[in-house]
């Protein structure tokens, strides 16, 4: 552990429209609008006009860009909002579907890539013409819940929490660290590390299982335990109630904080030297900011 410092979701509902402008390297040719796209009521796309996106979903960290069949499509480019070239595909014949990711992280290494949050352009290159439309990488997090960790190994995992986020925007991202503000354990208040590559979680620690897909919930565990106790400032396990700040550290700069306040209950479980402790049961309520 480091020490602190495919779900598919379709989002192209009034996107595949408009021709987009030609940014960054891409030549420039006849241009061939993406137009009348229109969505069903089973989440289907159709067009009223000839179009070369069928669909664009995300899987894990890619953008997946599919095409109808029979296209001349040779290469796909991915426009930042900065009007830069941010990643591009060549396609083979007969190739309808292609990957573009948009999020790189290596737990444990420090390096990672992140999407600029805004409109991006898709453009697919066939020959002299140019298809285009627009997709919105936007990611909106929010601390849903707080509450007791309980799949820990050891006395002291009781006084650690596990903290819900949920993604309510239109692309992926990653929670890096959880940090605390005010906790009756000192050695747990710190401020939120400014190292989205390297992760400061008990849990999860796999690239996979950090990311939060868009319309995804997911749970992460901090590396230190607020409620871990000492004698000289608890009784035991006799309902004392601790208010204090959780902080969610995102990929995308985003700090997320969370009020807490949590009574101790339950049996006292002796957490090494000195008189440490926890307790079997925590209630928690919360209220994020």
């Amino acid at each position: 552990m480091a020490q602190r410092s495919a779900t598919r979701r379709k989002f192209l509902a009034g996107v595949l429209g408009g021709a987009g402008s030609l940014a960054g390297c891409v030549g420039r040719g006849s241009q061939a609008s993406d137009t009348g796209s229109q969505k069903t009521e089973q989440g289907a796309f159709e067009t009223s006009t000839p179009s070369v996106f069928t669909d664009l979903h995300f899987d894990g960290a890619a953008l997946v860009v599919t095409l109808r069949e029979e296209h001349t499509v040779e290469r796909v480019n991915l426009i930042d909002p900065e009007g830069r070239l941010f990643r591009q595909a060549d396609l083979s014949a007969g190739v309808t579907t292609v990957q573009l990711p948009v999020l790189d992280i290596e737990p444990g290494l420090g390096g990672y890539e992140h999407y600029i949050p805004g409109t991006h352009e898709v453009i697919a290159v066939a020959g002299e013409e140019r298809y285009s439309t627009t997709v919105e990488l936007q990611p909106a997090l929010q601390v849903t819940d707080v509450a007791q960790y309980r799949d820990g190994d050891s006395p002291t995992d009781y006084g650690k929490l596990v903290v819900t986020v949920a993604n309510t925007g239109s692309a992926p991202t990653w929670v890096y660290d959880v940090a605390y503000a005010g906790s009756p354990n000192f050695a747990a208040n710190e401020k939120v590390s400014d190292g989205p590559g390297v992760p400061l979680l008990e849990y999860p620690t796999k690239e996979r299982e950090l990311l939060i897909a868009s319309g995804e919930k997911q749970r992460y565990v901090g590396s230190s335990a607020p409620v871990l106790l000492s004698s000289d400032e608890s009784s035991g396990c006799e309902g004392e109630t601790y208010e204090f700040t959780v902080s969610v550290g995102t990929a995308i700069g985003d700090v997320l904080t969370s009020s807490v306040q949590v009574t101790v209950g339950g049996e006292l479980e002796s957490a090494g030297m000195g008189g440490a402790h926890t307790c079997s049961n925590l209630s928690v309520s919360n209220q994020s900011e």
